[in-house]
């Protein structure tokens, strides 16, 4: 499927329940929003340097997508952006100053909240990072994780996280 050079936003549910192989999309999204791709299958996806914001539930149980890397440009991403899916690994592009990705897992900036595990990443033993104060809303649901050890200090830990 080939989406218009012109779409700068990609609206809500705009392709909930949709199956896609390979989605690119155009260079001019600046912003994905809630529940855009919810249910939707994806194989694979590129988002376009330029995108500021991911929404509220924006790719929500997309199944078959193992991989997704955040642009440089984006400032935010709601915490439930990512929750439900078959993600084995989140990368962010080296100059984000907003988020940062360590082996696959997303933090903010200074790796003081860790925002997603992924899903489907396997770890026997996960240790989280000494800088993590918070731990996001539904950062670790359903992570298939055998032992998990927390940072001394660690203040806060989101709303179903685990």
């Amino acid at each position: 499927m080939a989406i218009p050079e012109r779409v700068t936003v990609v609206p809500e549910r705009w392709f909930s329940g949709f199956k896609f192989w390979n989605l690119s999309l155009p260079g001019g999204v600046k912003a994905i929003e809630d529940r855009a791709f919810e249910g939707a299958e994806i194989h694979s996806i590129v988002l376009p340097e330029g995108l500021e914001h991911i929404g509220f539930r924006a790719f929500f149980g997309v199944k078959e997508l193992c991989e997704i890397r955040i642009p440089d440009s984006v400032r935010f991403i709601d915490a439930h952006a990512l929750v439900l899916n078959d993600l084995r690994k989140i990368e962010v592009g080296s100059g984000n100053e907003h988020y940062c990705s360590l082996r696959g897992v997303l933090f903010d900036k200074g790796r003081k909240t860790l925002i997603k595990y992924p899903q489907l990443m396997e770890e026997g033993v996960y240790c989280v990072p000494d800088t993590v104060e918070t731990i996001a809303d539904y950062a670790f649901c359903r992570a298939k994780i055998g032992k998990m050890i927390l940072p001394k200090g660690l203040k806060t830990i989101g709303l179903g996280a685990f």
